[in-house]
């Protein structure tokens, strides 16, 4: 959106087609949620798991995995104004000993 309406004022025009707003506090943070049902989707948290191994790193390490989710176009509890220009995204993380994420069923990295 911002780069569109960065080429329309180059383009000439003296204002955006899509007007811009501020409202960054729609996006503050929160507690995390707690898991209540198993979640199939854990193709990252395996890929996780392999890297760890093939890394062969001490037991005792600990291991991080962070990674972006855009949630501009996700269903939560609210609604992004049409007009919100800024970033969308949330950056799940989770951490654990190399030991415990090597050793344990992928079950461990979902609880």
């Amino acid at each position: 959106m911002f780069l569109n309406a960065l080429s329309e004022l180059i383009q000439g025009a003296s204002t955006p087609s899509i007007s811009p707003i501020w409202q960054r506090d729609i996006l503050s943070a929160r507690s995390s949620p707690c898991i209540t049902c198993t979640h199939n989707e854990l193709l990252v948290a395996f890929l996780w798991k392999c890297r760890t191994i093939v890394l062969d790193l001490h037991p005792e390490e600990i291991v991080h995995l962070t990674y972006l989710i855009n949630i501009r176009r996700k269903s939560f509890n609210f609604e992004l104004p049409s007009r919100y220009y800024g970033n969308a995204f949330i950056t799940p993380a989770a951490l654990s000993k190399a030991g415990l994420l090597c050793s344990n069923p992928s079950t461990y990295i979902c609880s």
